[in-house]
């Protein structure tokens, strides 16, 4: 009989943000727990992130003047979640999304 094994998710999703805009990206994230990265290509940029939950509640919000950003998000069910980038100035950007793998 094979072996069943899991696969962890790792993603990175590409943007190119113009001055005073905002983007908006849908994940939609099993049980687990995910680390997320937002990195500026242009380090002199300000990127802002929000992540919220599918009914709009804001879980984490970084308003600092970086030109990134690193939270993570503990999911208990199968759900979407919005991940929105604020931009202070033109710069392409990458949001990393790594699961965590549990020790065992």
């Amino acid at each position: 009989m094979a072996n069943l094994y899991r696969a962890f998710i790792h993603m990175d999703v590409y943007g190119k943000a113009r001055s005073n805009e905002e983007y908006c990206h849908e994940l939609f994230l099993t049980k687990g727990t995910y680390d997320i990265v937002l990195k500026a290509a242009d380090k002199r940029v300000d990127l802002d992130l929000y992540i919220t939950d599918n009914e709009g509640t804001i879980l984490y919000k970084d308003e600092s003047e970086d030109s990134g950003a690193a939270a993570w998000l503990e999911v208990y069910n199968e759900e979407v979640f919005r991940l929105y980038v604020r931009s202070f100035g033109e710069t392409d950007y990458t949001i990393a999304v790594t699961e965590r793998i549990a020790e065992q």
